[in-house]
């Protein structure tokens, strides 16, 4: 099931969704392009979305993944510009990601997978 949240929300939205989901693997997946695709240590996580960061454009999204368990650390962000619409995710009572629209067709998927990471 998807929920459409409001523009006006965005901003504080999306800042609880990063508080709340940072540190869970992720994958974006823009118009059949995979970011951040790799599988067991080098599996990427969130680190963040943002509504207006790194431009003036309210409706500019960026998605920021990070490879915290790898050999290497590696750091992967990408803008998504003239979004028009984003939908929260949810199965069975557990968010497992976004979905955004923009202005010009393009879809993208943000998508959350297991639980957030215990650190000792």
């Amino acid at each position: 099931m998807a929920r459409e949240i409001p523009k006006s929300e965005w901003p504080q939205f999306l800042s609880d969704f990063t508080v709340d989901q940072e540190g869970r693997k992720a994958v974006l997946e823009v118009d059949g392009k995979c970011i951040g695709c790799s599988e067991g240590d080098d599996a990427f996580v969130l680190t963040g979305v943002e509504a207006g960061v790194q431009a003036e454009d309210d409706d500019t999204i960026v998605v920021a993944l990070a490879d915290m368990e790898g050999r290497e650390q590696h750091h992967v962000s990408h803008r998504l510009e003239d979004v028009t619409t984003i939908r929260l995710r949810e199965q069975e009572g557990r968010i497992d990601g976004l979905e955004f629209e923009t202005e010009g067709g393009s879809r993208g998927h943000l998508r959350l997978e297991g639980e957030i990471p215990v650190t000792a």
